[in-house]
Formats: C-alpha cells, structure tokens, sequence
C-alpha cells in the first residue's frame, strides 16, 4: 500500500468534504470518502482479510437463524440495524476436501477465484463505525459551532452503542467478545473499547433502537407506548427537605405554619442564589463567546482550548450539556495527557480532529488492535494462515 497516496486521497477527501460547490447541503453521505479512507488505512497489511464494508446489515431475528432452503428468499427481519461502515473478518473451510487451505490459496489468481471451493466458518466485526453530517461551515460563533457538534457527536456515540449492543446480542457472533466503536461528525472523531459484559443480562430491544435513532415509530409510541417499571428519582436536595414536612408529634398548627413558612423562605432564598449563580455564569459563557469570536480567523476553526474552555463554562449554566458530556473532564481528547491503552478506555474518547497528532496517535492505536486482532484469530482452518 502506498503511504503517500492513501495519505493524498484523505486530503483530497477533506476538501471535497468541505467544497461548497460540491457538498452544498453537508449530507452525510460525503464523509463516506475520507472515512473509507481511514478504514483502508486501519487494516494496514490486513486489507483483505479485515474487510472495510459499508452498509452492512445486523439482523437479530430469529428467522435469521433457522435452518431454511437456502435457495428460499427469507423476509426481512423485524428490525434491521445498519452501520454506516464496519470492519468484517472471516474464517472458512474447505468444502467437501480435506485439507489445509493454504496450497488452495496460494493458486489464487485474477482468472482463478475459488470461491465456492471454501465455506465460511465464522465472521467477527471488530470495528463498528457511525457517521454524523459535518457541522455548519458558517457558524455564527463557537456556541453555534459547539452545539451542532456536541449534538451530532452525542447522537453519533448513542447509536454506535446499540449497534454494539445488537451485535453482542446475535447467535452468529457469540464467539467475539469485544468491539472498537468509532463515531464522526465530518472530519471530527472519538472511539471507545466495548467488551461484550458491559451488555451482559440485556437482550438489543430493536423496536427501542429504531424510535430512539431514527424517530420513525413516534406515532407507535404514542398510541402504545413501551411498558417501563423505573423508580421514580427527586433531586437529592428536595428528598432531603421532606422529612421537614412530617410534623413533629406535639406541634400545634400555628407552629407547623411558621416552621413551614421558614422552610418555604429557606427554598425560596437558595433557589434566588443559584439563579443568580447560573445568571452570572451565562454571562461569563457569553463573554467567552464574544471574545472568541473578535480573535476568531477562519470559521469553523478554533483551537482545543477554546472548545475545552466553552464546555467547562457551557456546562456550568447548561444542566443538559452537563450531563449529555458528565464523563468527560474535556471535550477534546487531551494531547498533553496521559495516553490511555485501548483495552482502558471504559468510555468514549474526547473529541479529536482529522490531522492532529492525538488523532494520529489513537488511529495507529486502532490499526494495532486490528492488525493484533487478525492474529488471534488465525487457527488450521483460517483462510490466511
């Protein structure tokens, strides 16, 4: 594989993602280039037997399973769940000859692909990848900037987590116990290690998948909605306060007024004050804003710190930044930090950006895993001994 051409059509793939002319509506499907790209570029000298597919299906019904004429066209499953790319890897056997496959496949040829001498055995899917349209090219500022991309990384991570969550729950793959997510909003990036127990006791619901990700079942839902049996949860402050409420054994009436009316003063005071607070840390988040804005030079553009800087201070008056990104001390993947090992990383990376170096670093990361990952899986019946 050649380096410097692969490394020439990523740049090329960049740019046309972000060519007004050529990607006027900012669709998806125009990342779809440069991540190809990258998966080509992850299996290094795997390609081939780790196998970058688009659009390949996870069924998990059960009629997939069943033992049917295989000449019989089979429905379509109750749900299907689609990622935008995934990484496939194969084992197989010789059909009807016993024997290693090794002498087979080295006759191989452009003219001689002995495709139906071979049955495969197992597949495993190591790598599940989730595409996200770019952000804006002519934000207004960083916060416009910030919450498109927060929102479609957010959405991103959501759904590259059920599509794990289905695959660990299919017969066809009871033998793969861990999975890379990757998820991307245009040229930005973050990634997480999967293990098969962090579903462990919860079968994929497919119907919940589908609404949650796609929004197509609202009607359904509205008219029968799922059945949920989850304990009802208060703010921690106010389940502390209603003990308060029980009148003490020998209180007269005007007494549990007057205490009543003293805690009633009480909330209304802490409520003023953390108003107040909020109140000031918007402004301080505005002033931020404005100020990034006047040393701002090209859109779309600003520096880790800026982004690091704007989610300490937006989730400090926003209560759904604050716990849609509660897991991350940064938003972006720090480049001075501690670098963490793949197998560690029990939640989703920070934000990285295409070209960076902690970006560089992570997917060299990845292309180790994958490369490690092809060599576990060699056995006597494996295709590329």
């Amino acid at each position: 594989m050649n380096d410097i051409l692969l490394l020439t059509g990523i740049v090329f793939a960049l740019s046309f993602l972000l060519s007004v002319k050529f990607n006027r509506r900012r669709t998806e499907d125009s990342t779809h280039p440069v991540w190809s790209l990258i998966l080509i570029q992850l299996c290094g000298s795997n390609l081939g037997r780790l196998q970058p597919v688009p659009q390949y299906r996870l069924y998990f019904s059960a009629v997939d399973f069943t033992d049917l004429d295989p000449n019989e066209t089979i429905s379509g499953s109750d749900v299907e769940v689609i990622p935008d790319f995934c990484i496939l890897l194969h084992r197989a056997v010789l059909v009807r000859v016993v024997g290693p496959l090794r002498p087979l496949l080295a006759n191989i040829q452009s003219t001689y692909l002995p495709s139906r001498a071979i049955k495969i055995t197992s597949t495993f899917i190591p790598l599940l990848v989730e595409l996200k349209r770019p952000v804006s090219r002519h934000c207004r500022d960083i916060d416009e900037f910030m919450s498109g991309l927060g929102t479609m990384m957010n959405s991103a991570q959501s759904q590259a987590e059920g599509q794990a969550h289905c695959l660990f729950s299919i017969p066809n793959y009871h033998r793969q116990m861990h999975v890379v997510l990757l998820a991307a909003v245009g040229e930005w990036w973050s990634f997480r290690f999967v293990p098969r127990s962090n579903f462990g006791g919860k079968t994929f619901n497919g119907n919940k998948y589908v609404f949650d990700v796609n929004d197509r079942l609202k009607e359904e839902e509205r008219n029968n909605p799922l059945e949920e049996d989850e304990a009802k949860l208060m703010d921690p402050d106010l389940i502390h306060e209603m003990r308060n409420l029980i009148a003490h054994a020998g209180e007269t009436p005007a007494q549990i007024k007057d205490r009543h009316d003293a805690e009633r003063d009480a909330r209304q005071r802490r409520r003023a004050q953390r108003n107040m607070v909020r109140q000031h840390n918007e402004d301080q988040l505005q002033e931020f804003i404005d100020k990034t804005q006047e040393i701002q030079n090209e859109p779309g553009i600003y520096p880790d710190f800026a982004i690091n800087e704007y989610s300490q201070r937006r989730s400090a008056c926003d209560a759904d930044w604050k716990l849609r990104w509660k897991f991350q001390r940064e938003f972006m993947e720090s480049e001075l930090g501690s670098r963490v090992a793949l197998e560690d990383r029990a939640d989703w990376s920070g934000v990285m950006r295409l070209g960076s170096k902690t970006s560089e670093y992570y997917l060299f990361q990845i292309r180790n895993y994958l490369n490690q990952f092809a060599r576990d899986n060699v056995e006597e019946d494996d295709i590329s001994q």
